[in-house]
């Protein structure tokens, strides 16, 4: 089992090649990135650093649902790319972007009308 001490060895060793990625990726190491978790100051202390950080995922995680249950444009992840993208990967047409239909005159002042502008 690799601790702490030898991953960031490792990962401070890497070189980054001309093509953006590192040198000996696929044969010497398999990391295509750094990431941020290694910034964290108490990732020496971890006994199994290289695992996804759950308290981070948690918070993240909440703090997306919350922010889309709660409809916070600061903190909602349901927007129009997200829907977009959804369109594009997914077979969901329930979900997907639609152009909005014509009102009539006895709607115009209607609550219930969504308007990408408010």
């Amino acid at each position: 089992m690799m601790t702490s001490i030898m991953l960031h060895t490792q990962i401070d060793a890497l070189q980054v090649n001309e093509a953006g990625g590192y040198v000996g990726y696929g044969e010497k190491h398999v990391w295509p990135q750094i990431s941020g978790l290694w910034r964290l100051p108490y990732i020496n202390d971890l006994l199994l650093p290289h695992n996804i950080d759950v308290m981070h995922t948690e918070k993240n995680w909440g703090e997306a649902l919350f922010g889309t249950v709660m409809d916070n444009p600061d903190k909602t992840k349901d927007n129009i790319k997200a829907r977009v993208d959804l369109a594009t990967l997914c077979d969901r047409p329930r979900y997907e972007m639609k152009t909005p239909r014509p009102c009539s005159e006895s709607e115009e002042g209607s609550e219930f009308n969504y308007y990408a502008n408010q």
